[in-house]
């Protein structure tokens, strides 16, 4: 018979959205946080946690198929922002110079032609 809670297990992590106490076995020991979607990739964090000894294992972030570690996750946070920071410093660095092209240009005299000038 699963182990009955009164509201969460005191292992039960504050993120897990999981029902406890009526799964029976180690099912019980799963913490599932919320979901989230990410361009149609289904993002969950999960651990397990025995609730007699402690011993935990996680918490991941399950990506689609790939279970992430929290320091593969912050790595790769850190990446997807530098790419984004390269991108937001080349579209300024092509519109800086498209901007002073357009200044340059604009700053230029015009020479008027032979039928312009009579």
């Amino acid at each position: 018979m699963p182990q009955q809670y009164d509201g969460r297990p005191p292992t039960c992590p504050p993120w897990c959205e999981l029902g406890h106490g009526i799964h029976t076995g180690e099912d019980d020991t799963v913490h599932i946080g919320g979901k989230l979607c990410v361009r149609n990739t289904l993002m969950r964090l999960v651990a397990t946690i025995d609730p007699e000894t402690g011993a935990q294992d996680g918490p991941y972030v399950l990506m689609g198929t790939q279970e992430l570690t929290i320091t593969e996750v912050h790595d790769l946070i850190a990446a997807l922002t530098t790419l984004a920071a390269n991108a937001a410093t080349a579209a300024t660095a092509t519109n800086l110079a498209a901007n002073a092209a357009t200044a340059a240009r604009a700053a230029t005299p015009r020479i008027p032609s032979p039928r312009e000038a009579v």
